[in-house]
């Protein structure tokens, strides 16, 4: 307050100099500077918000200034200043991108490791991009944010490592704390002779490799497909298929004109994508809901239009092995998909993979020699939604699908998810801070994870720069069995890692057994 009261009577007495000049210039500034921050807080929101910022700035400035905020016409200084250019908006995006960035790596310096997570792109002018996100602990929290975007001159192992060690050190990031790494599985990530991983592990030799969940689950669920003759048919419909509805706004209607009358669901054909394994569930979901009214849709637009592709999509269509197949991937794929909502999340819990991948592979290997649910219904629809289509269902039709697409598809799906999660046995090892799989007797507690706690110890605790004492683990790991199960029995496996990065005390008083 005194500091401002100086300031005040400093700016008087100069006034009575030169007129009040400097006080219309002040309080001009400082309107001025409320309309920056203004401009600042919207160019947030449509960051944050991913709405076209270019496009839209300036009229999100109008709005609010017409809602009141007359502040904000301050940003208007005349003709050539109006803080409106595509360049001032670039410099404001530019500013607040250098915030967020300055704080994020100030969080990743104080924490005491962190992991990078790293995908390739490309941009509009199809240069190779790397980004960059980090995961790290802040205040005891675990935080994922991104980090940056780089371009690479080639995909190269070696390029990326440059770009990434070359980030690290412009922001005083110590490539000794980087923990883990995490990517798609690409070759060029995870080589096991020359890899990204392989070269990062050179500059820190604990650093784990992370090959992201979900890609493993997209490749098993494209490849066990492509295994199947009869299925890499099926996808190319479902390609043909939407695109031929998407690309004719009058067949499009015509479509929905006749889901109308059939009293099936309005909806569009879904595209299929083996990068999206979800957008394969959606894609099936909609052509079993709406089959009548797209083979009727398809027979008449190649009988009264002539339609080439109607004619081809009709007559692959309109056989039982196609509407069988539908059926099977709506059994299979919601399997699939709630799996991938699963390692989806944010905070998934990595003891869960194992155990939902196995009751995954359980559910879906009873519909090789069993039909599922939605199958049982495809001799009903035959004779009844489907009847007019005369589509043959013979016992030679049914013993074909079963033996070429239905066994082959699930002994192949099985397959390819048993070998796409192998038990990564290094991140297994961490279930031993788990409280839910403790067990109930003394007995078997006194016993209990010593082949994990090996696991631990020798990825931490041997060589060089062994950051663990084996015998101080081995004590440590007594007390704190015992304080698991008669104090945090009812923790969760990231609640209890939680714990132990927030809470000095407890890691003290580990350190006193």
């Amino acid at each position: 307050m005194h500091k401002e009261a100086e300031e005040m009577e400093a700016t008087r007495l100069a006034s009575k100099k030169d007129g009040g000049i400097r006080q219309v210039m002040s309080a001009r500034v400082l309107a001025q500077r409320k309309a920056i921050i203004g401009a600042l807080q919207m160019m947030y929101w449509l960051a944050k918000e991913e709405i076209l910022h270019t496009t839209n700035f300036s009229c999100l400035k109008d709005l609010v200034v017409r809602l009141g905020c007359d502040y904000m016409r301050d940003l208007f200084v005349g003709r050539n200043a109006q803080y409106t250019s595509e360049q001032t908006i670039a410099e404001l995006l530019q500013c607040l991108a250098q915030v967020i960035e300055e704080k994020t790596v100030a969080d990743i310096q104080s924490s005491a490791y962190f992991s990078l997570m790293t995908d390739e792109s490309t941009d509009v002018s199809v240069l190779k991009q790397l980004v960059l996100a980090g995961r790290y602990l802040t205040n005891g929290e675990v935080k994922t944010s991104f980090l940056h975007i780089t371009d690479l001159a080639n995909g190269t192992a070696e390029a990326i490592e440059g770009s990434i060690l070359k980030y690290l050190s412009d922001n005083t990031l110590q490539v000794s704390k980087l923990c883990a790494f995490g990517s798609d599985g690409a070759a060029v990530m995870v080589g096991r002779s020359n890899g990204v991983a392989v070269r990062l592990r050179s500059h820190s030799p604990k650093l784990i490799q992370v090959h992201c969940v979900n890609h493993r689950l997209a490749l098993a669920a494209s490849q066990a497909s492509d295994s199947v003759p009869y299925l890499k048919q099926f996808k190319s419909i479902l390609q043909t298929l939407f695109y031929f509805y998407q690309n004719s706004p009058v067949q499009m209607a015509s479509l929905h004109a006749i889901q109308e009358i059939l009293n099936d669901p309005v909806i569009k054909c879904k595209q299929a994508k083996d990068v999206r394994w979800l957008s394969h569930d959606k894609a099936i979901k909609a052509i079993v809901s709406s089959l009548p009214s797209l083979l009727v849709s398809l027979d008449r637009e190649a009988s009264e239009k002539g339609e080439p592709i109607a004619t081809e999509l009709l007559k692959f269509m309109k056989t039982y092995k196609f509407v069988a197949c539908a059926y099977l991937m709506s059994d299979v794929l919601p399997h699939l998909s709630r799996l991938s909502k699963i390692f989806q999340n944010e905070n998934v819990d990595f003891s869960l993979i194992q155990p939902c991948l196995q009751s995954t592979i359980d559910a879906i290997s009873v519909y090789e020699h069993t039909d599922g649910p939605n199958l049982l219904k495809v001799e009903n629809i035959l004779t009844s939604d489907l009847k007019d289509f005369q589509i043959l269902a013979t016992t030679t039709h049914k013993n074909s699908f079963k033996c070429n697409v239905q066994r082959m598809y699930i002994q192949a799906i099985v397959r390819h998810l048993t070998d796409r999660f192998p038990n990564v046995e290094i991140i297994d090892a961490f279930n031993i801070f788990n409280p839910q799989s403790m067990p109930a007797s003394e007995e078997e507690r006194a016993t209990y994870s010593q082949e994990k706690l090996q696991v631990l110890l020798r990825t931490f605790g041997e060589g060089p720069n062994a950051e663990v004492d084996s015998v101080e683990l081995n004590s440590e790991w007594e007390g704190m069995r015992r304080l698991i199960h008669t104090q945090y029995s009812s923790f969760t496996l990231r609640q209890m890692l939680r714990l132990l990065c927030s809470n000095q005390t407890l890691r003290d008083i580990l350190k006193m057994f």
